[in-house]
């Protein structure tokens, strides 16, 4: 009995070792299998850190293209401000200096009225000239 026990013993320690070399390799195999799904992740995270780096510098990029607009509208709004200015100063002055129909009639009148006086001028210093230089001519046509 004592072989049949050491038999027995024997069978029974081939079968635990088996199972343990069983369990054993399905622990390697699950193992690996997470040694690479561990990998897998480490790369995503990695790829993952790299995409939110560069959201990171293009949304930089882009708060600094929204400040330099913000600026830029705060510009044309104080041009704007100043053209406001400038308009209604421009229209206080237009109706301040109102020309009426009647002032720029007297004022084409009063035109014409120099004209004339400055023709008549014109030709009585003409006829003067005829006169003084007139007989002139004669002599200097003698001579």
């Amino acid at each position: 009995m004592s072989d049949s026990n050491d038999l027995g013993d024997s069978n029974e320690n081939s079968n635990l070792i088996q199972e343990f070399s069983e369990q054993l390799k399905k622990l390697k195999e699950l193992n690996d299998s997470l040694k690479d799904k561990n990998i897998q992740l480490i790369q995503q995270q990695e790829i993952s850190e790299n995409k939110i780096e560069a959201y990171k510098r293009e949304l930089e990029l882009k708060n600094e293209q929204i400040n330099n607009l913000d600026n830029r509208l705060q510009n044309i709004e104080e041009e704007l401000n100043d053209s406001k200015i400038l308009n209604d100063e421009l229209i206080n002055w237009k109706e301040t200096h109102k020309v009426t129909d009647e002032e720029y009639i007297r004022a084409i009148k009063i035109k014409d009225d120099n004209i004339g006086a400055l023709s008549i001028q014109l030709e009585h210093s003409m006829n003067k000239n005829a006169y003084v230089f007139g007989p002139i001519k004669l002599l200097i046509i003698v001579q």
